[in-house]
């Protein structure tokens, strides 16, 4: 891990998640990119110098936070701030592609767990359009040190490996254990490979495997028990365009209000 790109408006909302990227860093001696984007609407842009100001203040309010993060950061972690102009969520995936970062962090808008970033939010556009690993944190969420991963697979496992790297990175770092659930329906056979197939993907690596049957109505109930049960402290899903994660990030407000997750989710990209 040699970067991670933190978004930040300068709310609360966002310090969540920044603290959670200061400890990654911090275990990592990675450096940690704050970013920051404003935007001139069309009707500011009549006012001479609303740019200039709105310019400043972001970088004004980046300097202070750049100061109050560096307090916090140890073992050879760096830390760099940038402000740029544009729309957010386009602005954001751009950076992170020409930063080249390992994994984005963002926060929530103040909904308790992750049910809001299903509904159009920054951090969903984020999520939807890079290619680059997101961890999505509470804004409610009380740290605490990560033992314990529950995996999201289906059918498909994962088709490039190198998905995962992120996700080793962190099980290696952290010490953690991986609990591994398959969602299937009822009427659905168990795929027999699966588990000794996950167990070539996440080789070296303690895992445990798990079934759970459900329906369309009840499956996010089942995936917030699963993780409750297991005492898991971070959810990781592999997206696909495809498959239940898609859909829930594509669908419909309905379904997309009955998720929230009361762990921050990892999204790998497959």
């Amino acid at each position: 891990m040699h970067s991670i790109l933190v978004p930040t408006d300068f709310s609360k909302n966002t310090q969540t998640a920044l603290n959670y990227a200061i400890d990654i860093a911090n275990q990592f001696a990675c450096k940690l990119i704050l970013f920051n984007t404003y935007k001139l609407s069309h009707r500011a842009g009549m006012f001479i110098g609303v740019e200039k100001m709105m310019r400043e203040d972001s970088r004004e309010q980046m300097a202070n936070l750049l100061k109050e993060t560096r307090l916090k950061l140890r073992d050879g972690a760096t830390l760099e701030g940038k402000v740029a102009k544009g729309e957010a969520v386009s602005t954001i995936i751009r950076a992170a592609k020409k930063l080249e970062v390992n994994m984005i962090v963002m926060g929530t808008q103040g909904a308790s767990g992750l049910k809001e970033v299903f509904i159009g939010s920054t951090t969903n556009g984020v999520m939807v359009g890079t290619k680059t690993p997101v961890l999505v944190v509470p804004s409610e969420f009380d740290y605490r040190p990560l033992k314990t991963i529950a995996l999201s697979i289906d059918e498909k496992l994962i088709s490039n490996e190198t998905s995962l790297e992120v996700l080793r990175m962190i099980i290696y770092r952290y010490d953690a254990e991986v609990c591994s659930f398959h969602i299937r329906s009822k009427k659905d056979p168990i795929p027999e490979t699966m588990e000794s197939s996950l167990g070539g993907i996440l080789e070296g690596i303690k895992f445990s495997f798990h079934e759970i049957d459900t329906d369309e109505k009840s499956i996010n109930t089942r995936i917030e028990a699963f993780v409750k049960s297991e005492n898991a402290d971070l959810l990781c899903m592999i997206k696909r365009d495809r498959g239940f994660w898609g859909n829930l990030m594509h669908s419909s407000v309905t379904t997309k209000e009955v998720f929230h997750s009361a762990v921050p989710i990892l999204i790998l990209h497959d």
